[in-house]
């Protein structure tokens, strides 16, 4: 009989929430379906005689690589030749520009081999006479782009980059058609993990732009964060057949998130009962926990992995034995998200960020973090001046709050100024903190690994978590888009004071106008429905009230905020509306 403590040992070793690497396991990379199709769709189209690319933006810990790495072998398994580079800055040195080009000729021919389309023995001849090396034998096929860059090379020219890569790539073609075998696709996909690292030799990418853009049959695939799409935007605009978008964020619904939970757990399961020669039978309690890790992360992948690996290492450490039995109890706490917190603060590369926020930027991080909405300066500054209310918010009348709304311009400043500066110590410490988008410059937290810092690290001292995150509102409580959050941050303590229910009361927001939500019978609903003049998005907060409660002076409050922050520009067409049961 194995001992306890060995069992134990087994349990947390075969913990399979990887969260500080990209997923290897085929059996743990989920959905991302709609995203696999459009890629390999552009793949195909681009193989059969198109031009142009893929862009996979992201920030750092979504599951960009996890991404490249279940497209590639979606690819190989089709028999098509595909290769993958991760960038390194000093791949990209403009120094180092023809060396480069080697490399992905190499890995072209590499590729071509592992997929079957060119003998062995014609790739080793190749590849020797593309790094200048002695060919034994013919090659009895004519390969002057190859020639040049040996020349190249060897004369250190710098210049000719372009010609280089455009002339190597022409006799890959060459190539694959004259010595290719029958019945294998030609063509070829590369694909450029941490494409960000291009952004630093911008004649790289216009040599890029030049190349790829005129050469049918070779798929270029660039994944990299949003830097990297305000910078290729740039440089490939106008593209002859434009480059397929991917933008990869949460996971798209809840049950996916289940699987991202339960299949990893379901794995572990397995090798404890292989490990011990099925003496041992491993169960799970989870159901409670994923509910909780599901609301809280936002369905984001690297959150949800973090979460899950402390849980199942806590439950390992902690389980219990009944016969040939082992039972773990994944629990969503405060001892969870300390270690979550603990992992995130050690995290290389941000040691030397993170401590070096002063309060301002921290509250602007802190507020994004938490936010499942992208929001503009106007927004922010707005929630932040909110915010330094705390606990008086609950206890100002309506008009101080409309004072205060319609008065917060000034701050806009000061938080433009905030947000450069966190651009700065992040670009710094290479670091991609925020994102924005071009249309109104929405702001969001894209490295995953900083948004679950501020997420976790600063939990609500008054949450009571096992018990479903019970709020405590001191200041502004983030719940869905700016508007909601500062809807649910004055109204809602104030109902359930009121009515005493404070358990019972329940709130919710959503992209849409709320007109199709319904309650219980005896209850009625207070639905305010906006549009945010940011991006013109949709949105409704709702709180459902029994029936006794008058609603009239709510109503009218409702009215008396919505429209200051209208006066404001920063939302537009507002409505208020009691439904009843």
């Amino acid at each position: 009989m194995a001992y306890k403590e060995e069992i134990i040992r087994e349990i947390r070793i075969a913990n399979q929430f990887h969260h500080l690497g990209h997923v290897i396991n085929p059996e743990l990379f989920f959905d991302r379906k709609e995203e696999m199709e459009g890629a390999y769709i552009a793949c195909e189209q681009i193989l059969n005689g198109g031009v142009g690319g893929i862009l996979v933006i992201g920030g750092k810990g979504v599951g960009k690589t996890s991404f490249l790495d279940a497209l590639q072998r979606k690819l190989v398994a089709k028999k098509i030749s595909c290769s993958k580079i991760t960038l390194t800055e000093s791949m990209v040195d403009p120094e180092r520009e023809l060396t480069f080009i080697q490399l992905i000729l190499t890995e072209l021919l590499m590729a071509a081999k592992k997929a079957e389309l060119l003998e062995d023995s014609l790739v080793g001849k190749v590849t020797s006479k593309l790094h200048g090396l002695k060919v034994e034998g013919q090659l009895e096929i004519n390969l002057p782009g190859i020639d040049f860059i040996v020349n190249a090379v060897n004369a250190n020219t710098k210049p000719f980059s372009s010609i280089a890569l455009r002339d190597g790539l022409a006799d890959y073609i060459e190539l694959i058609n004259k010595k290719g075998k029958k019945d294998t696709r030609k063509g070829a996909v590369l694909i450029f993990d941490e494409g960000t690292c291009l952004t630093l030799n911008k004649n790289l990418m216009q040599i890029f732009k030049s190349v790829f853009q005129n050469t049918p049959g070779i798929a270029v695939i660039i994944a990299g964060s949003n830097q990297l799409l305000d910078d290729v935007s740039n440089v490939f605009s106008p593209l002859p057949r434009g480059f397929l978008k991917i933008e990869l964020g949460p996971y798209p619904d809840d049950n996916i998130a289940y699987d991202a939970i339960k299949k990893p757990i379901e794995l572990s399961q397995r090798l404890i009962l292989n490990k011990f020669n099925h003496t041992y039978k491993m169960e799970v309690i989870h159901d409670r926990f994923d509910r909780l890790a599901i609301m809280t992360t936002g369905r984001m992948p690297l959150e949800i992995n973090l979460l899950c690996h402390f849980a199942f290492d806590i439950a390992a450490q902690n389980c219990k034995f009944y016969d040939k039995t082992i039972r773990l109890f994944l629990n969503f706490n405060k001892q969870l998200l300390d270690d979550a917190y603990k992992q995130l603060i050690g995290t290389k590369g941000y040691s030397d960020f993170l401590p070096n926020l002063d309060e301002n930027e921290t509250s602007f991080l802190k507020m994004l973090s938490k936010s499942t909405e992208k929001a503009t300066v106007e927004e922010m500054s707005l929630m932040l001046k909110l915010d330094l209310c705390k606990g008086s918010l609950q206890n100002l009348s309506i008009t101080d709050i409309k004072y205060i709304i319609e008065e917060q311009n000034e701050n806009n400043t000061n938080t433009t100024k905030t947000v450069n500066s966190i651009k700065e110590k992040a670009m710094k410490n290479k670091i991609d903190i925020l994102s924005s988008s071009i249309i109104g410059q929405m702001y969001d937290v894209e490295d995953q690994f900083v948004r679950s810092y501020f997420k976790y690290g600063w939990v609500d001292q008054y949450d009571d978590i096992e018990l479903g995150i019970k709020p405590n509102f001191n200041g502004l409580r983030v719940f869905g888009d700016p508007i909601a959050t500062i809807m649910h941050s004055i109204f809602f303590p104030r109902i359930s004071e009121f009515t005493g229910k404070g358990n019972t009361q329940r709130a919710h927001t959503g992209r849409d106008d709320g007109r199709w939500m319904h309650t219980k019978k005896d209850y009625k609903l207070l639905i305010a429905s906006y549009v945010r003049s940011a991006n013109n998005s949709i949105g409704h907060y709702a709180i459902n009230l029994e029936n006794s409660y008058e609603t009239k002076q709510l109503e009218n409050d409702f009215k008396i905020i919505l429209g200051s922050i209208a006066t404001i520009k920063l939302l537009k067409n507002q409505t208020v509306s009691t439904v009843s049961t």
